[in-house]
Order: structure tokens, then sequence, then C-alpha cells
């Protein structure tokens, strides 16, 4: 009798609480039921064997099959979904299941996540998880998994693709490089992965990106264009492949304008550049020792003028940070005509040098790791208290994309010129009129004056050739998706609080089941 294959699924929990930049509703508005979606189970999955039969599941995405029979389940881990995977985990188990834990927060608490599961993996896992299953056939698992070093560049897999559904996600996401020379207080990234970066061959990076379903991509790197010379040889392997990208990258290389330049004939269409502080104080806070402030503007007028749209991220909440610094933000982004901003409180992570300083100061804030979620505070001190850092940051959001700014912003943007190239990827025609009768009916048929301006300012710099069409209603469906996530965070002020409150003065023992499982496992989260 032919013998029956081990089953093995692989699944990411849904978050408690998602951050603004998870672009969920942007995804929705297209058609998608995520922006994008973790890249770590397609690669796990291709480390597999071809004796197992693997499945993966992003519960953001769809349902966690908790009532079928596997032989091995494995739960990748954030912060913001550990609780819900300690959930999922423990009704594996009780249903005879093995499950194995991994992922940031699995690395940095291995003994609290091991008293969820069966065995832990520490590190990156292409140097270990083909031991792990086999000891998982041989009845033989061990408790911890722990990487050896790391793992040559080369033996990452491309990812398999194939057994995701990748129509209903916006972008694909693709690993050139793993590690981070730079040491950001509040950052895991360096101790996780390394300071030295390391670089997958770049023939495999661009065959995975020809061979990739959708032309829509995500560079997950910290820094894509950290090594110059590897960044110009990409560019010029992916300008004849027709894809549209986006990625995360140090101000430095807006130096560089021609690496810039090519960037955007490349298929670049936003970069992430993280200010984080708008003071030398608060850039001393976080160590970020590489940047200038004095070049922030400069660097915001170099991307725009080349067509590429930045996505600011900031960091409120450090010691140094009064009322005037969650103003100066807004000031800041309206002068530059800075549209996109990546907003988070600071939030002390399990494994960074911002947790030990903190926590020798006795100023760290006992909460559930799905309180760790940038949104509400968690350390004591600094010049304004808790509530009203709080408040501040969330009037931030509202305000910097309330319409009246969203609409001078757009205007200061692209007024510049720098978008009059069309979009490099065309959604099809029927995505496209369907798109265009949405946008119609969200922006003319509002009550905000402003929301119905920015839709008309765009129309008319379309019709003058000072920005492409497509490049306008791509922002226009970005600008809805963002104030939608935004309008719903707003709504759940103070219940997000009292929330708060209640956890901060009764903790609960991490794996506490509040969401359940049992018929809900495709259930959406609570909300941003």
């Amino acid at each position: 009798m032919k013998r029956r294959r081990p089953r093995l699924l692989l699944v990411s929990p849904r978050h408690e609480f998602r951050n603004l930049w998870a672009l969920k509703e942007m995804g929705r508005l297209m058609g998608r039921k995520v922006a994008t979606t973790p890249l770590a189970l397609p690669v796990l999955a291709a480390l597999v064997p071809p004796s197992w039969d693997v499945r993966i599941v992003d519960e953001e995405m769809d349902e966690v099959p908790v009532r079928e029979p596997f032989d091995l389940v494995a739960i990748t881990t954030l912060s913001t979904n550990v609780e819900r995977g300690y959930a999922l985990a423990r009704t594996f188990r009780e249903a005879g299941s093995r499950v194995v834990m991994g992922g940031p927060y699995a690395s940095t608490r291995t003994a609290e996540v091991l008293g969820h599961c069966d065995a832990v993996v520490v590190g990156e896992a292409e140097d270990l998880f083909g031991d792990l299953l086999s000891d998982a056939e041989g009845n033989r698992l061990q408790p911890v998994y722990q990487a050896r070093g790391v793992p040559d560049p080369g033996r990452i897999p491309a990812p398999r693709w194939d057994l995701v559904d990748t129509r209903q996600v916006m972008a694909l996401g693709v690993q050139v490089s793993r590690g981070c020379p730079h040491h950001c207080d509040f950052c895991l990234v360096h101790h996780l992965y390394g300071r030295r970066p390391r670089y997958r061959p770049l023939e495999a990076v661009l065959q995975e990106i020809q061979g990739l379903p959708s032309r829509f991509l995500s560079f997950v790197d910290d820094n894509l264009t950290a090594r110059k010379d590897y960044a110009r040889q990409l560019m010029a392997g992916l300008k004849p492949l027709e894809v549209q990208w986006s990625a995360l990258a140090s101000l430095e290389v807006t130096r560089d304008r021609d690496l810039l330049r090519d960037m955007a004939e490349a298929g670049c269409s936003s970069l992430v550049l993280g200010f984080e502080s708008l003071t030398e104080e608060g850039l001393a806070e976080a160590r970020k020792t590489q940047f200038r402030i004095d070049e922030y503007e400069r660097a915001i007028e170099a991307m725009h003028r080349e067509g590429i749209h930045c996505i600011g991220a900031f960091v409120l909440g450090f010691d140094s940070d009064g009322p005037e610094a969650y103003d100066a933000v807004r000031e800041f982004a309206q002068r530059t005509g800075l549209s996109y901003l990546m907003l988070n409180l600071l939030t002390v992570l399990e494994g960074t040098d911002l947790e030990r300083r903190v926590t020798a100061e006795g100023r760290r804030i006992a909460l559930p790791p799905s309180f760790q979620n940038s949104l509400v505070p968690n350390k004591r001190g600094g010049r304004i208290p808790e509530r009203e850092t709080y408040d501040r940051f969330l009037d931030l959001l509202d305000g910097a994309y309330s319409w009246a700014d969203l609409r001078r912003k757009a205007r200061k943007a692209f007024g510049i010129g720098g978008f009059r190239r069309p979009a490099r990827v065309r959604p099809s025609f029927g995505t496209r009129v369907s798109f265009s009768a949405r946008l119609v009916r969200s922006y003319l048929f509002s009550g905000d004056r402003d929301k119905r301006g920015l839709f008309l300012d765009l129309f008319r710099m379309g019709r003058r050739g000072e920005v492409a069409m497509d490049q306008a209603a791509q922002f226009l469906m970005m600008a809805e998706g963002l104030r939608t996530y935004v309008d719903a965070l707003l709504a759940r002020r103070e219940d997000l609080w009292n929330r708060y409150v209640a956890a901060r003065e009764s903790p609960p023992l991490p794996g506490t089941d509040t969401a359940g499982v049992q018929g809900t496992a495709g259930a959406p989260s609570s909300g941003p």
C-alpha cells in the first residue's frame, strides 16, 4: 500500500492591531484581500522536500483549517499576532497535531513561546528546516532548533508562490538581502540578521522576478540600495522586466541622482525613508547618526522630481518629544508635499537595545504582546504623559490625512512635474474602468469640499500634462485607502485606550485566548 505523505501547514496568524501601512484598506479598494502577504511562508515552503504535502494559510486572507488533521503545523510570529498564534497552536495540539513556532517574536522570547508549542525555531531557517522536518517525520522533534550562524544568502530559495492565491494580493514580496549595518535603538533587524548585509546572487533574484505571477512587487529589504554597485546592476536587470515596485532605502540614495533616476526608470513607484525625527535630540535617542535633518527637504524633492513617491517614516514619543514635535511633523509634510507619512509611536520591542535600556531604568510598561503595535505607548517617562502622547499621535494622523492636507500636499508634489511619466504597469482594462467609476463616485459625490477639490485639481493637472492620469488615479486610490484606515481607527479611539488601560492594569498571561478559535478562524481582526 502506498505510504501517505505527511502534511505540513504553514500559518501566519491574523493581527489584533494593524498598522496604517499594512494597506489592507487599499487592497480592498483594488478588489484584493490584502496589500501584501508574509514572504516567510512561501520561502519556508520552498525548503520542504517533495515527500511532504505542504499548504500555506495567511489568516488575513483565508480561514485557518483548524478541523483538518496535520502532522506538523508551523506558525510564524510577530508581537502583534503571537497571542493569536498561541490560540491556534493550542487548538491544533488538542486535535493531535504537533506545532512548531518561529519568527522574530519566537527568536527573542524562546522560553515563553516554547510553553505553547512542541518546538521553536530561533533565527533563520534555511540551514535547519530540513533537519526539523526529518525529525518530525521520525518522531524525534527537538524543543529548540537554533540557527548555526547566518545562512549563505545563496541558499535562500525562490518562494513557492504557487501555494498562495496571488490574485488576492496587490504586491508580492521579493528579498535581495538580509542584515542592516545601522544600529537604531528601537530596531530588531540588526540583532536578528546581523550588521553585515548579505546579498543573494543577482541572477537568482532577477530569475525569481521574471517568474512571478504579478508585475507589482514590494522589496522587503531594510535598505535596498545599501550596496550601490549591486543596486545599479539590479536596476539594469529590472528595466526590461516591466515591473512596478516599492522598497525601503536610506536617505543617502537621494544624494545619487543617477541611481535615483535608474530606479525610476526600472519601475520604482515609492520608497520608504526612515527620517524618524525632526530634532537632533530624537535622532540621538534613536542612534540614527547617519542622517542630517537639513537634508530631508532636498531628499524629498529629489525623489519627487524623478516621479518616486517618498513615504516618510517618523517615530513619535521619544523622551525629548514635546507637543511641538507632533505639530512639526505635520507642518514639515505640508511644506514638502510629503503626502505619505508612516507614523509610529515609539514601541519597546523584545530583543532591542531600547528594551534593555528602558527595562533597566524601570520604565517599561507591562503589556500583552499585541499592544506592542506602534499605536499606544509602552514606556513611562518623557516630556508628556501617556494619554497625551496617544491623543497627540491620533490627532496627527487625523490632520496629516485630512483631505485639506492631502490636497495641499498633492499640489506641491505633483506640481514639480516629475510624475508626468505613466505608471510602469497598468491594470487590465476592466479593472481600470471599475477603478475610475469608484473614484468618481467617492470623490465627486463627497460632502467634503477638499476631497472633491483634490480630484478636480489632479484631473486639471492631468489635462494640462503636468501629471500622468494613471499616476493621479493611483494617488487618489491610495489616499482613499489611507483615510479609510484613519477613520476606522478614530472611531475606536476610546475603546482602544480603555483596552490599553485594562491590559496595563492587569496584563493577561501571554497566550490568553481573547479571540477564540472554534468556528471563527477566519474572522477579521478587531480593527486597525
